[in-house]
């Protein structure tokens, strides 16, 4: 376990600046998938106020926009790389005209198992789960962790990519062995049925779910622009069929 997250935490690190880039306005699949998410991300949780905790920040374009919302007044942002944590804690200074907003807010360089092993039970309002079960797996694992320190009233953000989808699972077939050869461990991905049974068994129910993004096979190796376009012609068909989606979870009682 040690071994694979040394090596989640490499592909983190060395490739922060390329992660933070597929939030650009470049017009490609990829970099349509992560603004949807963004977007998406923003309107799931929009009902949500008080204290926040990120599981995976990433490069922090989330993270920030939340924050920049001002419906939250405290929180703990955690991720496995520190260049990555370090680049969401410079995002989140600069939301509100360049202003640093007034938040009481934890930066944490840790695995987010570890971490939530050493934290008070139901303490968060909202948890964001995304980008992370892809890497790290263990979903039943972070879903009891994740329930024991939401709040009551709180809700948990999670993003996945389906297996339960033609795309994803001609995309993990081609791409499987060379992923593990290159980066040392494997993706993981799970179906629809999987995700909701994980939570029910977790003591959580999903309150919405929300799909997008084609999920065209090595479409932006091909034709970026043109996956862009098909991307964004699809937008309604991936509503229903995606091959990505957020689940906006809650506890089950």
């Amino acid at each position: 376990m040690q071994k694979k997250t040394q090596a989640v935490e490499q592909f983190f690190t060395t490739g922060a600046s390329e992660y933070s880039d597929l939030f650009s306005g470049k017009k490609t699949g990829a970099n349509h998938e992560f603004r949807e998410r963004l977007r998406i991300a923003n309107e799931l949780c929009e009902n949500t106020t008080g204290t926040l905790l990120d599981c995976a920040c990433g490069s922090g374009e989330i993270t920030s926009s939340l924050f920049s919302s001002k419906r939250y007044h405290s929180g703990t942002v955690v991720d496995i790389s520190e260049t990555m944590l370090a680049m969401t804690e410079e995002r989140i200074a600069k939301v509100g005209n360049g202003e640093s907003p007034s938040l009481d807010l934890n930066f944490v360089h840790s695995d987010i198992f570890d971490h939530l092993d050493s934290i008070d039970d139901q303490s968060h309002d909202l948890i964001l789960c995304l980008g992370l079960i892809a890497h790290t797996g263990r979903l039943g694992e972070l879903m009891t962790k994740l329930k024991r320190t939401l709040k009551p009233d709180g809700r948990i953000l999670l993003q996945s990519t389906l297996l339960n989808r033609a795309f994803t699972r001609v995309l993990k077939l081609a791409t499987a062995k060379r992923y593990q050869r290159n980066h040392g461990y494997s993706i993981t991905y799970f179906t629809e049925k999987e995700i909701s049974e994980i939570c029910s068994e977790s003591g959580l129910k999903i309150e919405r779910q929300e799909n997008f993004f084609l999920g065209i096979p090595f479409g932006d190796r091909i034709l970026p622009k043109i996956n862009y376009h098909l991307e964004v012609a699809g937008k309604k068909w991936a509503k229903n069929h995606g091959t990505e989606a957020l689940f906006l979870l809650k506890h089950a009682n």
